[in-house]
């Protein structure tokens, strides 16, 4: 497979790409989940035998990242849009992950279909049509420059403009937790471009006892979109809550995309 189609990995994986456009994302995923240490946190910790679900898969780097700490354990990872999927399969298959499933399709608030709006050489930014992204996500002249920019002066290739919204399976978390027998998630990672609302408020409480720790990147994306209403429900679903923005995270904020972490493990019981 050719280079130029090949990000290589700290932990000696490549993330191999079906387009020479995804390479500014990759190589920013690449960035955030290694360099930076996304999610990497003290009491989080990958233990080999974990269950860890996926929310957000994308091109695969999350997995990349994962699967080798957990040898005995278990990945599931959902991912709606067709190219990263593609994308994310042609890595677990190249990288020889032997214990990954992928759920094709999003994580939502019912068992259906969604409308989702994809920009080519952008897989990451892909989102419900009912979130109302910020200008950087979006269609606009500004967005679209904004993009275009980033990936001239990297010197990658360009995307082509926004798609139409395209029409993808819908599920819910915790149908696919019953689907695929999942006992208990160990490691919950949500990182799915402000849908993490509808996923949390529809989950029933019988699944939310079966999540041990969460990961989630929140994405307060209009007015209906409040991560403090993630937080208290975690709260009330017995988790320990914390929320973190970095300083790359709250220079997004000035320029219209609030987004940042929220790390969440269960309350230790008393007797």
């Amino acid at each position: 497979m050719s280079t130029r189609l090949a990000v290589g990995l700290p932990n000696g994986k490549v993330c191999y790409l079906n387009s020479a456009t995804m390479k500014t994302v990759a190589k920013y995923l690449r960035w955030e989940t290694f360099k930076r240490g996304h999610y990497q946190r003290p009491g989080f910790e990958l233990r080999s035998h974990d269950t860890v679900v996926d929310i957000g898969a994308n091109i695969g780097m999350f997995a990349l990242w994962a699967e080798p700490q957990i040898p005995q354990g278990r990945l599931i990872c959902i991912e709606p849009n067709p190219p990263a999927l593609e994308c994310l399969s042609l890595n677990i298959r190249q990288n020889d992950l032997r214990n990954v499933t992928i759920v094709a399709a999003a994580a939502g608030d019912n068992d259906g279909t969604m409308e989702l709006v994809c920009h080519p050489g952008w897989e990451a930014l892909a989102h419900s049509a009912k979130v109302e992204a910020p200008w950087f996500f979006t269609k606009s002249l500004a967005g679209r420059l904004a993009r275009w920019l980033l990936q001239r002066g990297l010197r990658h290739a360009h995307g082509t403009a926004a798609t139409a919204p395209i029409t993808v399976r819908q599920m819910q978390l915790g149908r696919i937790m019953d689907d695929h027998n999942v006992a208990t998630i160990n490691f919950l990672k949500i990182d799915c471009e402000g849908s993490e609302y509808e996923i949390l408020r529809s989950l029933a409480p019988a699944h939310w006892a079966r999540i041990e720790r969460l990961a989630i990147e929140y994405h307060d994306f209009g007015r209906a979109r409040r991560h403090g209403e993630l937080m208290q429900m975690l709260r009330n679903n017995g988790f320990e809550v914390e929320a973190v923005r970095t300083f790359l995270e709250r220079l997004c904020a000035l320029v219209g995309t609030p987004m940042g972490m929220i790390w969440a493990k269960r309350t230790a019981r008393t007797a």
